[in-house]
């Protein structure tokens, strides 16, 4: 094969290399858009401006429906995946109630999930079972 050939079958394949690199590059930045996109969606400042609320762990039965509610229903607006419910409405979670989260989280280490149904559950057990033995000790 003759030099001048070779040589440009050399740059082919070099523009081709080039052109795979550009296209994987694009790729890339596609892909990364994706996620921050998908992250900013599903963001504490999302739910913020939905109107979700902290939680402080307050004696009071009205209090706790009110926030598991609130919090599901701004879920329900932004279709917020499954696996994202349990670590957003957590960070919403102050004084006593992110108290209890994270000595919850400790005894559970061995459990690699939560479930948004099974936080619902355990969140329901502690602060509304709470808070109505309270009201109700106080009216005896």
């Amino acid at each position: 094969m003759p030099r001048r050939e070779r040589e440009r079958g050399r740059g082919q394949a070099s523009e081709a290399a080039k052109l795979v690199n550009v296209q994987a590059r694009r790729e890339r930045k596609k892909l990364l858009f994706a996620k921050t996109n998908l992250e900013g969606q599903f963001s504490i400042e999302r739910l913020k401006a939905l109107g979700a609320t902290t939680y402080e762990g307050i004696a009071d039965p009205a209090n706790v429906e009110k926030w598991l509610r609130l919090v599901n229903k701004c879920f329900g607006v932004i279709s917020c995946p499954k696996a994202r419910k349990v670590k957003l409405a957590t960070f919403l979670l102050e004084g006593n109630a992110k108290d209890w989260w994270i000595l919850f989280e400790a005894k559970a280490r061995e459990v690699d999930f939560v479930s948004w149904e099974d936080f619902r559950r355990v969140f329901h057990e502690k602060f509304y079972h709470c808070s109505f033995v309270k009201r109700k000790e106080g009216n005896f």
